[in-house]
């Protein structure tokens, strides 16, 4: 996934940190194969007709594409024909959707406005929070309670833990790595290699971008902080998420444009390529593509 690019002719509605996809997936066309395969007494000869329909069935997707490609932005012709009194309630029709645009706007903002206050109320739970999973503090007996509670409404046949047992700070190995594992947008992108370096990953979090930092646009900023590790030097990866000044269609924040971090990878340590016996790189699926600043 590339970082950097702009989309500003795009209409998709962008991640908010209450809801953040992780992209965009556009649609993949694709004619699938016959789940039967055709009985043939020759199966060299079996192998070269299935070459060659597949290369038409290439022909034909592109051709069908490009004709697709060719009708976006084109009229149908309806407008044009109608009424030139009809025509003049539509263009009051975009009058009004322009007045509701502006109060939309307004609107979004003020929701931002408002998010950025919650997360300033939440900040000390989330700082509690990496205390508790980094063992630099213990659990209260009230936080064990109320977990508990939670707990034994999600499953009735949860069992509460013993009251003697041992207390004090106790760190929860590699939580963060089983946080993204089990994330459904995310898990998919994590390979075996990436899983040593998120093993050293001890905080994910969320800040707000200033808008006059970066011409006007609001946006907020993700901050995946590491320990030292083997795989690169910085100890902060940065994910910032830039909108577009006005809302979309749909009356959401739309993208503008995504900022990541330039990764100082070890040598031979780079998780976004892969390494062969003669030292040449290719790029490689990894979570980690998701934060660099790609070029």
């Amino acid at each position: 996934m590339s970082s950097n690019v702009p989309i500003q002719g795009s209409n998709i509605t962008a991640p908010t940190p209450q809801n953040t996809p992780l992209n965009h997936a556009p649609i993949a066309a694709g004619l699938s194969r016959p789940t039967v395969p055709d009985i043939t007494e020759d199966k060299e000869e079996d192998n070269d007709d299935d070459d060659d329909e597949n290369a038409l069935r290439g022909h034909a997707l592109a051709m069908v594409q490009g004709k697709l490609a060719g009708l976006i932005g084109k009229s149908s012709g309806y407008l044009e024909s109608l009424p030139v009194e009809v025509k003049r309630s539509v263009e009051a029709l975009k009058g009004v959707q322009v007045k509701q645009n502006e109060i939309q706007n307004q609107y979004k903002k003020e929701c931002l406005e408002l998010e950025k206050k919650y997360l300033a109320i939440q900040k000390p739970l989330y700082e509690r929070r990496e205390a508790i999973i980094n063992g630099s503090a213990a659990p209260t007996t009230e936080e064990i309670e109320e977990g508990e509670k939670q707990s034994l409404k999600d499953d009735e046949d949860y069992s509460p833990l013993p009251k003697d047992a041992p207390s004090g700070p106790t760190a929860i190995p590699e939580f963060w790595l089983t946080a993204l594992r089990n994330h459904i947008g995310l898990a998919e992108l994590i390979t075996e290699r990436d899983e040593a370096a998120l093993k050293h990953l001890i905080d994910i979090r969320l800040s707000y971008l200033d808008e006059k930092d970066h011409d006007g646009k609001p946006g907020f900023k993700i901050s995946f902080i590491f320990t030292s590790n083997e795989f690169f030097e910085n100890e902060v990866l940065d994910k910032s998420y830039l909108y577009q000044d006005e809302v979309g269609y749909s009356g959401d924040f739309v993208y503008y444009k995504a900022i990541g971090t330039d990764i100082k990878w070890k040598e031979d340590k780079d998780l976004t390529k892969e390494y062969e016996i003669k030292k040449q790189r290719n790029k490689s699926m990894s979570f980690f593509r998701i934060l660099a600043y790609i070029r």
